[in-house]
């Protein structure tokens, strides 16, 4: 089990942060992540909650083994959703989690409400809010360059909002990188509510755990295991691209801002076997051994990359 693992509280309102470890009783019982992310939301949620409201709070979790070699970089961000009036939570991949515990937190609870937009700055167990005037309006990643830019480091991993989100679109996304995406539930809106643009955090803290060599034994048999699935290895060679026909099939897709949920007969032009010309390269999330996030580009035609 990963040792030291901390929760930031970050209350907007009054200008205030604290820390405070997770207890071994806490992580014994939801483990990370989405787990501990329920219990943060049940102690202030209640039925009459607004979700726009400064007492909804905005909850960023790392998976319990987030950050150390395993399997990913997942997180999950949970608040009152906007779009359903219930339980919001959403997960994306990329590096900004394994960042965020590498940087001393594997838990952010945001609450209340800046008076103006602002971004979080999160270095090495430091904390810091900054006015982010200058980045309201602009998309996603037009906002994380000019943060790299603004922090002098194109290392640091940024969850942020565009447009849709400042505007409080109650389905809005979170996203980080140029496609991870907290896409369900609406959780763009709610940090949008709270005058929040961007989070930004950079680490380079070691992981302490509590019995490495058995850790690293079981991780590298289970890695073992994972890729020399069928499955893992289709993924490694088309990428989630793969996903898209059966989900299409089934009818379980988001198209045109949830107005219908396949795209019918047409999509046979998005399947994996279609893209695979246009595709440059695979990358990986951290730490992932399945690296099924390709590049694609178009180099010649109507949509040709300038």
């Amino acid at each position: 089990m990963p040792l030291d693992r901390k929760i930031a509280f970050i209350d907007l309102t009054a200008g205030k942060i604290k820390v405070k470890p997770i207890p071994v009783a806490l992580r014994r019982k939801f483990l990370g992540g989405r787990g501990i992310n329920m219990h943060l939301l049940s102690r202030r949620y209640t039925p009459s909650l607004d979700p726009f409201s400064p007492d909804n709070p905005l909850i960023f979790g790392a998976g319990l083994l987030t950050g150390c070699l395993s399997f990913g970089s997942r997180i999950s961000i949970t608040a009152k959703s906007p779009e359903s009036g219930h339980l919001g939570d959403s997960s994306m991949g990329g590096d900004f989690g394994a960042e965020l515990v590498k940087a001393g937190f594997s838990h952010v609870v945001i609450s209340g409400k800046s008076p103006n937009p602002v971004y979080i700055v999160i270095q090495d167990n430091q904390i810091e809010i900054r006015d982010a005037k200058k980045l309201t309006g602009l998309d996603t990643i037009e906002t994380q360059k000019r943060l790299r830019s603004a922090l002098k480091d194109d290392k640091v991993q940024i969850a942020c909002i565009g447009p849709a989100g400042e505007n409080l679109v109650r389905f809005a996304a979170i996203r980080s990188g140029m496609k991870s995406s907290a896409g369900r539930t609406g959780m763009g809106a709610v940090m949008g509510s709270k005058n929040v643009k961007a989070l930004a955090v950079r680490g380079t803290r070691d992981i302490k755990l509590s019995a490495p060599k058995k850790y690293l034994s079981y991780y590298l048999a289970t890695m073992k295991s994972l890729a020399g699935t069928k499955w893992a290895q289709a993924l490694g060679k088309y990428g989630t691209p793969l996903l898209f026909s059966r989900a299409n099939a089934l009818g379980i897709l988001s198209i045109r801002n949830n107005q219908s949920t396949s795209v019918g007969d047409q999509g046979y032009r998005l399947a994996a076997e279609a893209l695979e010309p246009y595709s440059t390269g695979m990358l990986a999330c951290f730490s992932c051994p399945v690296h099924c996030r390709h590049r694609f580009v178009i180099k010649k035609g109507q949509y040709h990359l300038n």
